[in-house]
């Protein structure tokens, strides 16, 4: 907390001292509950402080950025499979994860809609992007601003707002943004092996995408970055469940069973409504158009805050789980050259995770030793195991997404089909990629 630069109220103090007694007498509920209310008070009043003109001034560089006309263009690309992040990075001035995510959240109404505090919204991504670093190759700040414009894509066009109100579509872009904070480049078998303080704390279980969901809800505890303090109790409780299931799905241990589940359950629970809704709205086309001025979800589930088609808690978590990892591998579906760059730059991420294995005296992990064929000679066998499933098993669940996304995919197959294929390695290859 202090590396956070929260200081304990006196109330907090005086709970602190109730609770750790000197004299080892156990403080009454009446004494406990009263400091509990002083300290809940001190909090609410700590929470209406006004942000500085330093601290507004954050929002002020997003919005004057969002102007210029070669960042616009690039925003009006984002729309669609071939946008090029890159450009974006380039354009902001290595800002595209602030310029990009808030752009598409008022795109959305998500801000308008649920009240949110803009100018905090925008110094929380600040802080976000500023835990990106731009020393990895793969996972800094440009990867996760494409994650983000691919849910986006996702909700607009693949079928997924039809089942989300604006709550779901504030978790879904907000677990984009997060879902790799403060990567170091390293996957999670290299933090178990060296018993990193990530793989303590989690019990070797997804060190990294536990501690980028957490990291990142420890940063929203910040009075400058909270900006969904507007939000109910249940709701934000809501928000944070989606967030933490989508930002695990990540994990791609998790891979095989979460395609399974997209393929069984979340496939029944599809068709079950559309069997109930065989007549009126049709397909998928005109809900997309709605989407931004939908109403929001201030009662929670079943009521998705208007929209036409209703899956229960799981399926939605489901759903969005399933949204992530498409979004997480989306440079497989962009257009051939910045999926080829991202696969060079992929490959440079994990020969540096070679490097560092080797410096420690470890054995070198399949695709990480610089003297062997990396990541962009096996990438047939990472589309074949890995892409590929998971893309036919999303084509079930919205079938006219799916043929965009598997004929996207397979023009990009097409071109490392070109070169000789390296042994399969195929589990290696999913351990290697996170």
């Amino acid at each position: 907390l202090e590396m956070l630069g929260y200081q304990p109220s006196e109330c907090g103090q005086q709970l602190n001292g109730l609770i750790e007694s000197a004299d080892g007498a156990a403080p009454t509920l009446t004494q406990i509950g009263s400091a509990f209310q002083r300290e809940k008070q001190s909090s609410q009043d700590t929470m209406k402080l006004v942000l500085t003109d330093e601290q507004k001034s954050v929002e002020r560089d997003i919005r004057r950025l969002m102007n210029l006309p070669e960042v616009a263009a690039s925003l009006r690309a984002a729309d669609d499979w071939g946008f090029d992040p890159f450009q974006l990075n380039e354009v902001t001035g290595s800002k595209p994860l602030q310029v990009l995510a808030y752009h598409l959240m008022e795109q959305h109404g998500v801000m308008q809609a649920l009240r949110l505090d803009s100018a905090r919204f925008a110094i929380f991504l600040a802080e976000i992007e500023k835990g990106m670093p731009s020393s990895n190759p793969y996972h800094n700040s440009v990867h996760v601003a494409h994650v983000v414009q691919n849910m986006h894509v996702c909700i607009t066009q693949g079928g997924l707002g039809e089942y989300m109100g604006m709550v779901e579509i504030l978790a879904a872009l907000l677990a984009a943004v997060v879902h790799d904070f403060e990567h170091m480049g390293l996957n999670n078998d290299i933090l178990v092996k060296i018993g990193h303080d990530w793989a303590l704390a989690y019990n070797d279980r997804a060190p990294n995408e536990n501690h980028h969901s957490s990291a990142a809800f420890r940063l929203l505890q910040r009075n400058d970055c909270n900006f969904m303090r507007p939000l109910h109790r249940s709701v934000q409780a809501h928000v944070r469940k989606l967030v933490i299931d989508m930002v695990l799905a990540t994990d791609m241990g998790e891979h095989h069973r979460i395609v399974s589940l997209l393929k069984t359950d979340l496939l029944n629970r599809i068709q079950t409504i559309q069997d109930e809704k065989c007549v009126g709205n049709g397909a998928a086309g005109g809900v997309q158009a709605d989407l931004v001025n939908r109403p929001a979800s201030t009662s929670l589930f079943p009521d998705h805050g208007g929209s036409e088609k209703r899956l229960d808690t799981v399926g939605t978590s489901l759903m969005l789980c399933g949204a992530i990892k498409v979004c997480d591998i989306g440079h497989s579906y962009a257009d051939v050259a910045v999926h080829i760059r991202w696969s060079e730059l992929l490959e440079e991420e994990l020969y540096k995770q070679g490097d560092l294995e080797m410096s420690l005296g470890l054995p070198l992990s399949y695709l990480m030793d610089r003297g062997k064929a990396g990541v962009t000679k096996s990438q047939v066998g990472f589309f074949d195991f890995v892409v590929k499933p998971l893309a036919v098993a999303w084509s079930q669940c919205f079938p006219a997404f799916g043929k965009v996304l598997l004929k996207r995919l397979e023009v990009n197959l097409q071109h490392w089909q070109q070169f000789p294929r390296t042994e399969s390695g195929a589990t290696a290859i999913t351990q290697s990629s996170k």
